[in-house]
């Protein structure tokens, strides 16, 4: 199944995040997106402001509102996977992506969404060298 994953602290989660969501069930051909809070990001300084089963419950009721407000769209499976915060400590985009790969059956690369703000400093990610060979970069 053609996999998108998006990552972020979600906290909170917003309109702009749904937006992204929409916008790749809009305009890609994913089958499956995989939303994933992150534990502890390596680029922030300060814990997330609520407790991660708060940004988890948020999640929840967004993707609920998300699927009301977009019915007639085309189908596609989004889901909330936890690894990251069961994993604890810094998340690291590259141990996550290598974990999906094992959790899921994905036909060729994720997609690894990200921001236009993100670009900058992605040379700088942990081990990117190798995460940009296992993933198809898709900035939006």
């Amino acid at each position: 199944m053609r996999t998108a994953v998006f990552g972020g602290t979600f906290d909170p989660v917003h309109l702009g995040h749904l937006h992204l969501i929409h916008s790749l069930v809009k305009y890609t051909d994913y089958e499956r997106i995989i939303i994933i809070p992150v534990a502890n990001p390596p680029h922030k300084n300060n814990e997330p402001a609520v407790t991660s089963n708060e940004r988890l419950i948020m999640l929840e009721r967004a993707l609920d509102d998300f699927r009301e407000l977009y019915k007639g769209e085309r189908d596609i499976e989004l889901l909330i996977d936890t690894c990251e915060i069961d994993r604890g400590g810094i998340s690291y985009m590259y141990d996550t992506v290598n974990e999906l790969y094992q959790r899921y059956p994905i036909d060729g690369k994720i997609g690894l969404v990200i921001g236009d703000d993100l670009v900058a400093g992605l040379r700088r990610w942990y081990r990117f060298n190798q995460l940009r060979n296992l993933v198809e970069i898709v900035v939006v």
